[in-house]
């Protein structure tokens, strides 16, 4: 019995120091390969499941590899007082996240307590992803987060962050880049195409049409006494009206003039997903970030 103990317990140091040799070699491999060595889904939230999130691991890892940046996704249940700019900004930081010595890397946070999203742009990630295209991005997954379809979502973000990033580094096929150059205008115009929205109205309108017009053909055809009269005599009482003054006074005139400026498009008349500004600032420690967040 006590040599059973005994190989139990040197089999289960032995699997330890392994999985603990394998966990070293995988981040000296990815610290070599230019990535941080951080997990890039931190699913603190509890949001998905284990294999949910090595699905998103492995998806995320390929892409930042692919493009030298890093794609991070961050859930938590509060941010202990500080605002989410500033959580996601902090966390970045303090965790050493971002791909080489630019630590380029665009993070997003959820916080499931105030139901905040941020997202937190560094290094190359500023320049590829510009204010009003991040917007863009974030309309793509928004409406699965916001219906708490997380997996769904994020799968979204990590699909359209890989083709921001190949625009940015031109390694994205230029089929691709103007037909999401050409879905970028379509949001930007909104011309986007809600179908099921616009069947909704139709038959609101319909059904709100019957059931206004209905009860009100039945009421008047119940009154048999009245008729329709075609000029205003019959309902004035005859010296009731009487207009001794009749002038006109002329008050001020108010004239605004408004310059219109051209806008400026793609060569294909469009919008560009590659165009446009980042506002940064400067974190405590000396980093500069981009990006900006909202509610879900």
């Amino acid at each position: 019995m006590k040599q059973v103990t005994q190989r139990t317990l040197a089999l289960a140091l032995a699997l330890l120091l392994l999985a603990a040799f394998c966990s070293l070699t995988v981040f000296s491999t990815d610290q070599a390969a230019g990535l941080s060595g951080n997990p890039l889904i931190a699913d603190q939230a509890g949001l998905l499941s284990e294999s949910e999130v090595q699905t998103l691991e492995n998806r995320a890892r390929s892409i930042s590899l692919a493009h030298g940046c890093e794609v991070i996704i961050l859930t938590v249940n509060g941010t202990d007082g500080k605002t989410p700019e500033l959580y996601a900004e902090d966390y970045f930081v303090d965790h050493n996240y971002g791909f080489g010595t630019e630590h380029s890397g665009i993070m997003l946070l959820l916080d499931m307590e105030a139901r905040d999203w941020h997202i937190a742009t560094r290094g190359s990630a500023i320049d590829a992803f510009h204010d009003d295209p991040t917007d863009f991005l974030v309309s793509r997954f928004l409406p699965d987060l916001s219906k708490g379809a997380y997996y769904e979502a994020f799968r979204t973000y990590l699909d359209y962050a890989e083709q921001f990033l190949g625009v940015y580094d031109q390694s994205l096929s230029q089929d691709v880049v103007d037909d999401l150059n050409e879905e970028y205008s379509d949001y930007v115009n909104g011309t986007e195409s809600k179908p099921n929205y616009v069947k909704k109205g139709i038959l609101s309108v319909v059904l709100g049409a019957l059931l206004g017009f209905v009860p009100v053909g039945i009421q008047k055809s119940s009154l048999k006494t009245v008729r329709k009269r075609r000029d205003a005599a019959g309902y004035a009482r005859p010296g009731s009206l009487n207009l001794n003054v009749n002038r006109d006074v002329y008050l001020f005139s108010n004239v605004t003039s408004h310059v219109i400026q051209r806008q400026t498009t793609s060569s294909g008349g469009g919008h560009s997903i590659s165009s446009g500004s980042s506002s940064t600032h400067t974190h405590s420690s000396g980093a500069t970030f981009g990006g900006h967040g909202g509610k879900f």
